[in-house]
């Protein structure tokens, strides 16, 4: 039997990241095209809780270049391209490379979105959780 590794994302509070242009409740972003299927996720669940959120990539020159060829245009000219990577880098610190993250005004989680982590999220902006109809 296969076992997966399991990963508890990590979850920080009062962080202050740089600022980004725009009247955003959540930020989510990557360092890395490694981490597009976790920022996939974390973007699902935003638009399905209509959340205000900015899409960011902090990503290597090399990694910007190829972005164009992955994400549609229309969601690339709502992206927020990161010349501000290293100031990123520096206030996640430390961050692996090939996750995504989330943050909010007083919450940051570093890794997938898992169940407990969306329900903090979602806690943390105030927001209720769907129920079942």
């Amino acid at each position: 039997m296969l076992w997966r590794t399991s990963f508890h994302p990590d979850v920080r509070y009062s962080l202050r990241t740089p600022e980004i242009e725009g009247n955003y409740d959540l930020v989510i972003g990557v360092f890395s095209l490694v981490a597009l299927a976790e920022l996939e996720i974390w973007r699902r669940l935003a638009m399905e809780a209509e959340i205000r959120f900015c899409e960011g990539f902090w990503l290597t020159e090399a990694e910007a270049e190829q972005l164009p060829l992955l994400l549609a245009p229309s969601r690339l000219s709502a992206a927020h391209l990161g010349v501000d990577r290293e100031a990123w880098l520096t206030v996640l610190d430390p961050v692996p490379i090939d996750g995504a993250f989330a943050t909010s005004s007083a919450t940051t989680i570093i890794g997938p979105c898992t169940e407990d982590a969306w329900e903090l999220m979602l806690n943390r902006l105030k927001i209720p959780l769907p129920t079942l109809e």
